[in-house]
């Protein structure tokens, strides 16, 4: 279940989630929590509890898991994700249902001198086969802009490069064959 997973299908959970997990109940017209933070590499339970039949499907264009038509009582859908971003999810029976999940990037140490290396981690593992992770970053007073593209690693490290100031960073994970989360909330660094 810790595993990251493509086109998920119901599954059953047992009993005590994993650490990093949170559970969303899947009801007439809501998912409960509509909004779910978890830090990379955690993984969401979507509990189907009906009492109609539902889906829990990726909204991202990314594919990433479909439960499929499942009513009230059925397996679990369980899906890890693996880096920062935000990802969409629906249920494709019924459109106006939606809820959303929220990964940050980590920036450590979150303050230091500008000559210090710092390490910026955008992922949990390394980019499934088939998907890859960009990461930005925005300097002092400036716009965002591409740092890495296509990346499969986890991390990487930082020197500020513009002298003191608040450096932003923030991250997505993209498949290559079309699709993209959404740019994950920024952590920063403020370097002296």
């Amino acid at each position: 279940m810790a595993s990251f997973l493509i086109a998920a299908s119901p599954v059953a959970v047992q009993a005590g989630s994993p650490p990093g997990s949170v559970n969303v109940a899947v009801t007439d017209d809501i998912y409960t929590p509509s909004i779910v933070d978890l830090k990379r590499g955690g993984t969401v339970i979507f509990d189907h509890l009906g009492p109609s039949h539902h889906t829990a499907t990726d909204d991202s264009g990314m594919q990433l898991y479909d439960s499929g038509a499942v009513g009230p009582g059925a397996p679990s859908t369980v899906f890890t994700y693996p880096a920062a971003g935000v990802y969409l999810f629906t249920c494709t029976l019924h459109p106006w249902m939606g809820g959303r999940v929220q990964i940050p990037v980590w920036a450590r140490p979150a303050s230091g001198w500008r000559n210090r290396t710092y390490t910026i981690r955008w992922g949990a593992a390394t980019a499934p086969a088939g998907f890859v992770y960009d990461v930005q970053f925005r300097r002092p007073g400036g716009e965002w802009r591409r740092w890495l593209r296509g990346e499969i690693d986890i991390e990487g490290t930082f020197v500020p490069d513009r002298g003191p100031g608040r450096y932003r960073f923030r991250a997505t994970m993209r498949r290559l064959a079309g699709g993209q989360g959404i740019w994950s909330e920024p952590d920063s660094i403020l370097a002296s």
